[in-house]
């Protein structure tokens, strides 16, 4: 049973002070230092400030104010062990006669054990997270608001909950090194078909900076194609745009983009009487379980950047940070992004989720006409696959 100090206070980042890539402080002038951007890029080190702010209930002694980095796809653990290691963290607190002491508390979470006296209503404690030569690394994913995670066991029973309106950044993309051309595998003569261009960096993240003119080289004879394609800043590193195939065909598209960079597209096979051939990924997750990315971008990348014709965004039920089965307004957000980016006919962007049992397996409910509702896997009438299949009929 939760105590009701669990999950009290407040955080907030400390902008002046969090510093997304020290690599470009160090090399940077005061001016720089003056204004630290607390962004990240992927894959570099950063400082990050914290000031954890405690609620009207307070902790008590003997209970803990946790942090964890966002736990998926590679960022560092903080740890308090090793000062010239990634991940460092120092926490402190100016609270009199509060002693903290902080222990590894799990894969990746950090504890800070409240000692010597309670820590009161509105006392603070501050967690500068990378705070040693190393930083600490970030996601190798690009992500909007990427969150760090507290929560607070209140009562030092071990049970704990999250903090809420935890502080988040943006993980930006690194530089573009790959150019992709994605064509459909199938036309008619006659057709008007999309292909689609975008910049990619090393960890297959878009690359928003990409900017400048992508040119065909040697097209063939049976498609019309623009002389070249403009990507600008607004495309934020892809863009998609539609030529006329006329002859029957196998043909595959060659272009050169900025920074010499080169692609050459999968092959399109243009026949009168061939089969429509649709690609589509019906498995995904995004930041709302373990994912990465926001429902959004996970729509925008499967038909911008991947080229598929259907995508369905099936994040876990019961795993994650949060849960699904529990936030009504998250499994909103899904359903929203999926309606948003449904286009019948040209792109089909469909709601699910993933009904997640341990000692079962996990099975994907995918709705096919809007949005229905998250049956969990640990409710007692939807706990077996059978009991599942019964609710969702019809």
């Amino acid at each position: 049973m939760r105590h009701p100090a669990d999950g009290g206070g407040a955080v907030r980042l400390v902008v002046e002070e969090s510093v997304g890539n020290l690599g470009q402080l160090d090399a940077g002038n005061a001016a720089d230092a003056a204004a630290p951007d607390p962004n990240a890029t992927v894959s570099t080190p950063g400082r990050w400030t914290f000031l954890y702010t405690a609620g009207p209930l307070g902790i008590s002694e003997g209970g803990m104010l946790l942090f964890q980095a966002p736990p998926f796809w590679g960022w560092s653990p903080p740890q308090t062990d090793e000062e010239h290691a990634p991940g460092f963290t120092v926490v402190t607190t100016d609270a009199q006669g509060v002693e903290l002491r902080a222990e590894a508390a799990g894969d990746g979470l950090l504890g800070i054990r409240i000692g010597g006296r309670g820590l009161a209503a509105g006392e603070r404690v501050r967690i500068v997270y990378g705070a040693g030569p190393q930083g600490a690394t970030a996601d190798r994913f690009a992500e909007r608001d990427s969150v760090f995670w507290f929560s607070v066991d209140g009562d030092g029973d071990g049970v704990r909950a999250l903090v809420a309106d935890p502080p988040a950044i943006d993980v930006r993309a690194g530089p573009p090194v790959r150019m992709l051309l994605t064509v459909p595998t199938t036309a008619h003569p006659g057709d008007v078909v999309a292909v689609h261009v975008a910049f990619v960096d090393r960890a297959g993240n878009v690359a928003t900076s990409a900017t400048g003119n992508v040119t065909f080289v040697d097209p063939p004879g049976g498609i019309d194609v623009p002389e070249h394609v403009r990507v600008a800043p607004v495309n934020r590193g892809c863009k998609t745009a539609f030529v006329t195939v006329r002859a029957e065909g196998t043909y595959r598209l060659r272009a050169r983009g900025p920074g010499g960079l080169e692609a050459e597209s999968n092959p399109l096979v243009v026949s009168e009487h061939g089969p429509r051939i649709l690609w589509a990924d019906l498995h995904g997750h995004s930041r709302l379980s373990d994912g990465t990315g926001t429902p959004h971008d996970y729509f925008k990348y499967a038909r911008d950047v991947a080229g598929l014709d259907i995508a369905a965004l099936t994040d876990h039920d019961h795993w994650g940070m949060q849960f699904l089965d529990r936030n009504p307004p998250m499994w909103n957000e899904i359903v929203e992004a999926a309606r948003a980016f449904d286009r019948p006919g040209t792109f089909v962007a469909l709601p699910g989720y993933e009904w997640t049992s341990w000692t079962y397996g996990h099975r994907h409910v995918v709705f096919f006409s809007g949005g229905g509702e998250v049956l969990s896997s640990l409710d007692d009438a939807t706990d077996t696959p059978a009991e599942l299949w019964r609710a969702l009929r019809g």
